[in-house]
């Protein structure tokens, strides 16, 4: 990794807070200032992402100086749907056409609103694909406009969680299960391709309720007896044996609410083509 000569930010918006940690320049950057701001409710008739923006913005305000922004979005504000391989598609564009119809096969109209990304060649093999409200995009980089922080990158944070803990921890997993408040994101790879994914709500007795969601999951994709490998990211510490998924070689990984305890970050443009398969 090249050295930084600015300071980074790696800031994550949630429904319930926005956790933001400032880390130095140079060539072992180290962590010198987080901060967390509650987000109040969402009311019926607005958009789920307002407050967090409004969280986003007094969380800017303490900022100062040059730096570089990396963004990971809770799973809360953006969709996701596997898409079916599709041959003949020769550009982007057309791979963007064809992703957004299927979107909006689900949701309607409102996918003409979704900013895309999907995990590689759509023409070769099924493929990640996540939509975010293009409002909701626009409201950061506008947070970020008065100060004299660039804006590097934009990610899902199940984007960034398949990238920084299953192709580095985990090559073999087959699921992936990335757990945040009040959600949890389901995902089935089989020899690296996308094979199902899925998003569900979960209460704070997530590892009551997480065992039954992933056989029903297992059931729906009416798959071999072995269950297989999986990995569970997760804000919290948790012991396999209280999860009881006998048949499942489970692995865990705690997270520090959010996926900043690296330091790592994603150099690539805001929302493009984001590698989510390995």
């Amino acid at each position: 990794m090249l050295p930084s000569w600015t300071d980074r930010l790696h800031i994550f918006l949630g429904p319930h807070s926005v956790d933001l940690v400032r880390y130095s320049r140079g060539l072992k950057p180290t962590e010198f200032m987080r901060a967390n701001q509650r987000c109040r409710e969402a009311k019926a008739n607005e958009a789920i992402w307002l407050p967090a923006i409004e969280a986003f913005e007094q969380l800017m305000f303490e900022q100062s100086g040059h730096a570089d922004a990396y963004v990971y979005l809770s799973s809360h504000f953006v969709n996701y749907l596997r898409v079916q391989d599709q041959e003949g598609l020769s550009t982007r564009d057309e791979e963007e056409a064809y992703v957004r119809f299927c979107f909006s096969e689900i949701f309607g109209a409102q996918a003409e609103q979704f900013i895309l990304s999907w995990s590689g060649d759509v023409s070769m093999d099924p493929q990640v694909a996540s939509a975010v409200d293009k409002h909701f995009l626009s409201a950061i980089d506008q947070t970020l406009e008065p100060s004299a922080v660039i804006c590097r990158s934009i990610q899902p944070n199940f984007m960034t969680g398949f990238n920084l803990l299953v192709k580095g921890l985990a090559q073999d997993t087959q699921w992936f299960v990335l757990v945040e408040s009040g959600q949890v994101v389901i995902s089935y790879f089989l020899d690296g391709v996308c094979q199902s994914i899925r998003k569900a709500r979960i209460s704070d007795q997530w590892r009551a309720e997480l065992p039954s969601l992933l056989v029903r999951e297992f059931n729906a994709l009416e798959l071999e007896p072995k269950q297989g490998n999986m990995l569970i990211s997760a804000p919290d510490h948790i012991e396999v044996r209280s999860l009881h998924l006998d048949g499942w070689n489970v692995k865990t990984v705690k997270l520090d609410q959010p996926l900043l305890i690296t330091g790592h970050y994603l150099p690539v443009g805001i929302m493009e083509n984001s590698h989510a398969a390995p």
